[in-house]
């Protein structure tokens, strides 16, 4: 029954969460939920071209339920006020602003992604793109990003191994020329011992930068990659090798949207 709801909870959020007007960064806040405040399963972040304040997240797609708790939703605005949720917005304190890995990304630029008190209470999360080079800042966003309500409450690693997140734009022929690849980022539960983290398909895998418990990876083989692939998983290695962690990302996360 889990599932079925979470398939339809996946088609409405899909069909009626439209694009924002693009008047700034519009953060997304993380929904009240039933049980105590963790990080989202899983996220897909629509984003729009570049502009010059960056990329304003504009939807939420897909939140994976876990087995024993229900999920944090992160909602566009438009779907929050149609449910009747708050409307307030949290921000992240930039100031404040702590970097957690960075990675190289495409067009010549590297990827670093933060974590940062919210204006609101709780935690922000956010990935900033900046020429290759650039001294670490913390002072704007330019690659998406995402709040939560309260303090996290860490988990059992046997509930939630990983958490991951993906931002990416649709590719059209309007935008080819400022298209930039999709941005996978996560946090993998202290409790596994993991000292590095790989992506894993039929065929390949790829080690990912990992530091301070949070990965991050941009790669245009994140959009819409052959159907020969599948599965993507993210697997998790201690030290000595063995594999202490594996969550699958959700086919529709990589499909073009």
């Amino acid at each position: 029954m889990a599932s079925g709801v979470e398939d339809a909870l996946r088609q409405e959020l899909e069909l009626l969460s439209p694009p924002d007007d693009g008047s700034g960064v519009a953060w997304p806040e993380i929904c009240r939920r039933a049980s105590t405040s963790t990080r989202p399963m899983a996220t897909v972040q629509q984003q729009p071209p570049r502009r010059r304040r960056g990329l304003a997240v504009f939807a939420i797609a897909v939140i994976v339920a876990a087995a024993v708790a229900v999920p944090s939703l992160a909602l566009s605005s438009d779907l929050r006020d149609l449910l009747g949720l708050s409307d307030a917005h949290h921000e992240p304190l930039f100031a404040q602003a702590r970097l957690l890995v960075e990675a190289p990304a495409d067009r010549g630029e590297v990827a670093r992604l933060y974590e940062a008190p919210s204006s609101l209470g709780g935690i922000c999360w956010f990935v900033d793109r900046t020429p290759a080079g650039s001294p670490v800042r913390s002072s704007d966003n330019d690659g998406g990003g995402m709040c939560q309500i309260g303090q996290a409450a860490q988990p059992p690693a046997s509930d939630a191994p990983m958490t991951w997140n993906i931002g990416r734009q649709p590719k059209t022929p309007n935008n080819a020329r400022g298209w930039r690849a999709p941005i996978l980022d996560g946090w993998v539960n202290p409790d596994l011992g993991a000292t590095r983290i790989a992506l894993e398909w039929t065929g390949g895998s790829i080690e990912l930068p990992f530091a301070n418990s949070h990965f991050l990876y941009v790669s245009e083989s994140l959009y819409d990659p052959p159907a020969s692939n599948f599965p993507y998983d993210l697997v998790a290695y201690d030290s000595s090798g063995a594999e202490v962690g594996r969550t699958r990302i959700l086919k529709t996360a990589l499909r073009a949207p």
